[in-house]
């Protein structure tokens, strides 16, 4: 699964809008395409504090030998964290291993302050118990990191969007949930365009969803979310074109509209810091 140097970024980015707790649960162990020289410039570049920790190199089949960062190395430049993996094997080594679309075991209900899942929920069958289990396997004030695959050339079971996750989010009460769609050529070392989502906007006289996007180009979905006191994880939504209240969607629209993390993720693509990702779409909230 991966982190590629645009992920890393945001992920930096985060954790200075939020800092990441104690327990960080990556969904399958991460290829992180960058050198430990790239990632430790990426933290300096945004303005961290640099840790000083033993880096290792990464193992994962998508790595060459010696050449990225380990996910834990890339966590522990900008963190202090303890970070686990979770997989249906063992084969990349996993520190957890359990089925993400059956029952979690019950050691990780509510455990963890941050999951990455790096496109692992278009490659199981069945992504909505796995999006409400990873969610469940969330605290109070924790926070999910979803990139998946929107359309693209490679294989999965399914695409997912932005409305996709919103929705779930809206309806089980989560605090707020931005997200943005990205399109790029069809390898890690792509530049990205990044679009910012809304869950309500207008073109014309016509409600629409996503942003026009160009056919030849992959599009992938980020979506954040965090998680409330009173949030749940086992309701499931209605699509917007059939239901009849949209109340809880337009609530958590409307906080997530408040937070600081739009400004933050907007700050790294300036040509100082994401080159070539430049922010050129913003969605606006209809009245």
């Amino acid at each position: 699964m991966p982190i590629t140097r645009q992920l890393a970024k945001i992920l930096i980015t985060e954790s200075k809008h939020k800092p990441f707790g104690p327990e960080i649960l990556l969904l399958g162990r991460q290829t992180v395409f960058l050198t430990p020289e790239q990632a430790q410039q990426f933290v300096v570049s945004l303005g961290c504090n640099l840790r000083n920790t033993p880096i290792t190199y990464s193992t994962t089949s998508d790595s060459p030998k010696n050449t990225f960062i380990s996910d834990k190395s890339f966590f522990s430049l900008f963190c202090d964290s303890e970070v686990l993996a979770c997989d249906v094997s063992d084969y990349e080594g996993a520190d957890l291993v359990f089925d993400l679309s059956k029952e979690i075991p019950k050691s990780c209900a509510s455990r963890f302050d941050f999951i990455y899942n790096g496109s692992v929920l278009d490659n199981i069958f069945n992504s909505a118990r796995a999006l409400s289990n990873s969610s469940a396997m969330l605290r109070a004030s924790g926070v999910a990191f979803h990139y998946e695959g929107m359309r693209h050339l490679g294989s999965a079971y399914v695409k997912l969007t932005p409305e996709w996750f919103f929705d779930y989010f809206a309806i089980n009460n989560f605090t707020e949930c931005q997200s943005f769609v990205c399109t790029s050529g069809h390898t890690p070392e792509s530049d990205w365009l990044l679009y910012e989502w809304r869950p309500y906007f207008s073109r014309g006289n016509q409600i629409s969803i996503t942003p026009p996007l160009d056919l030849r180009h992959s599009a992938t979905v980020i979506s954040v979310a965090e998680k409330g006191l009173y949030s749940t994880t086992e309701e499931q939504p209605i699509q917007a074109i059939y239901r009849s209240d949209h109340a809880p969607y337009i609530q958590l629209a409307n906080r997530s509209e408040t937070s600081l993390r739009w400004a933050k993720y907007r700050d790294i693509c300036s040509s100082v810091y994401f080159p070539g990702h430049t922010l050129i779409g913003s969605i606006t909230l209809v009245d």
